[in-house]
């Protein structure tokens, strides 16, 4: 598992619409999600109903259809989530969403913006919302199942930083960048060889997480 050194984790298991997220993350805060592509609660009748319209011409227009399903998911997961914060339906939520895929949520009666990454990795979905930029990467190495391949997964991790890294710095065009601001990353457990990492702009103090416990 993750638990860095000096970082309060919660752990809880996805059940349901409902997760215990009802408020937005404040400053040093992070919020994960981890769960299957297929994942029953958002692939149901009233999760595909939650798409917009550009949505699910976008589902419709990806060549493989496990990365539409996965994006489906994916959108689908972020608004039930986001409306649980919000305290509205998840049909109703609007999501402001900028070139790279970066979601923006302003936080209502407060003069801040929390941002939304989901990025995909074989059959996974992995969400992280954030006070800040946030950034996901996600690699899967080929052939790195077996116990010699542990200068290849050291290498995936490495690489899993870096497209976290990557990701959270393009978001740079919605937040202003302070200029004493300092990247940080954690590392994300991943089933077999797949490994992954977040990013953000604040040191992290608290992560809630679910997904990652059984």
């Amino acid at each position: 598992m993750f638990f860095a050194p000096g970082v309060n984790y919660e752990l809880h298991r996805v059940t349901g619409l409902y997760s215990p997220a009802l408020r937005f993350p404040v400053p040093g805060e992070l919020f994960l999600w981890r769960l299957r592509g297929e994942w029953h609660m958002a692939t149901a009748t009233n999760g595909r109903n939650w798409l917009t319209l550009d949505e699910r011409r976008r589902v419709k227009g990806f060549n493989n259809p496990v990365t539409g399903r996965q994006f489906s998911v994916g959108r689908t997961v972020l608004r039930m989530i986001l409306s649980k914060m919000l305290n509205c339906d998840p049909i109703a939520v609007r999501l402001d969403t900028t070139a790279d895929d970066h979601v923006m949520v302003k936080v209502p009666n407060e003069n801040r913006i929390i941002m939304a990454d989901v990025s995909y990795v074989g059959m996974w979905v992995v969400i992280a919302v954030s006070a800040g930029r946030v950034g996901i990467g996600l690699v899967n190495p080929r052939g790195a199942l077996s116990s010699q391949a542990s200068g290849v997964l050291d290498a995936a991790q490495i690489q899993a930083r870096e497209r976290s890294h990557h990701r959270a710095w393009d978001a740079l065009g919605r937040l202003p960048l302070a200029p004493e601001t300092r990247w940080h990353s954690l590392v994300l457990p991943m089933p077999g060889a797949v490994r992954g990492a977040v990013t953000v702009d604040e040191p992290i103090r608290n992560v809630t997480a679910f997904g990652w416990t059984s």
